[in-house]
């Protein structure tokens, strides 16, 4: 699943305006969704190849989370297909455009096979590939 950077483009003017840097993501509060959440911070390691440790909020509800980035309490990194709306209409900016995460994704089950099992996750193999970068 791709993940995209994103916050309000109001944050991108408190924060940003001179462009993301180390000092930048230092003072810019970001938003996890919770402890074992590292997604922006391997973000960051990406993009500066520092270990930068941000201002950061808790917030372990998808939607609240999506709010909290569009609103402008931080950035975040968001699933991409959750977000092409909020990036369209401009409510969301990319932090730095073209760079994201791809996070792999497992689906497992029994071993042993069980008929309605096993066709909803050949099901599900296949509109995951089809909806999934």
């Amino acid at each position: 699943m791709r993940y995209l950077a994103v916050y309000s483009p109001a944050f991108h003017d408190t924060y940003f305006a001179d462009g993301v840097t180390r000092d930048a993501l230092r003072g810019a509060p970001c938003v996890e969704f919770n402890p074992k959440d590292q997604l922006q911070k391997r973000f960051i390691r990406r993009i500066t190849r520092a270990e930068v440790e941000p201002p950061l909020h808790w917030i372990p509800h998808v939607a609240t989370f999506l709010r909290a980035c569009a609103s402008g309490l931080g950035w975040g990194m968001c699933p991409q297909r959750m977000i092409e709306t909020h990036l369209a209409n401009g409510e969301l900016v990319e932090m730095v455009p073209g760079k994201h995460l791809d996070v792999d994704l497992y689906w497992q089950s029994w071993r042993l096979s069980i008929g309605w099992l096993d066709e909803f996750g050949a099901m599900l193999h296949k509109r995951a590939g089809d909806w999934l970068s």
